[in-house]
């Protein structure tokens, strides 16, 4: 009967839809724990640089949250926790200090800091 074709069909639509869906999650989350490891490094490794796009374009009282490269950050913060972490607790800031850099005509200035790395006079 139509009914029975129907619930049929839907059966084998969500069966496939699960499959799809255990192998898109096995695909960016890996199958064993060195693979999910190595995902979210990738990850953090992508979110962190996107952030990174932003280091020139935030208030410059705002950069130095940020370390030389992204490579820099990994190195300076070895656990994937801390960098998940400072992405989580800068992301908003950083993307909102960047739109109030723009409002403020101030994106690409430098800090007065960074102009005085050694003293003219001695």
């Amino acid at each position: 009967t139509g009914q029975q074709w129907a619930i049929s069909f839907t059966r084998m639509l969500i069966e496939q839809w699960l499959k799809l869906w255990d192998m898109r999650n096995e695909q960016r989350h890996g199958k064993d724990e060195a693979q999910r490891k190595q995902a979210r490094r990738q990850v953090l490794i992508n979110a962190l640089s996107e952030l990174y796009q932003y280091k020139e374009k935030v208030c410059p009282m705002d950069r130095n949250i940020f370390d030389t490269s992204v490579n820099d950050h990994f190195a300076n913060h070895k656990s994937l926790d801390r960098i998940e972490d400072w992405i989580n607790t800068y992301s908003e800031a950083i993307k909102n200090s960047a739109r109030q850099a723009e409002q403020m005509g101030i994106t690409n200035n430098h800090s007065i800091q960074e102009y005085l790395t050694s003293n003219p006079i001695s």
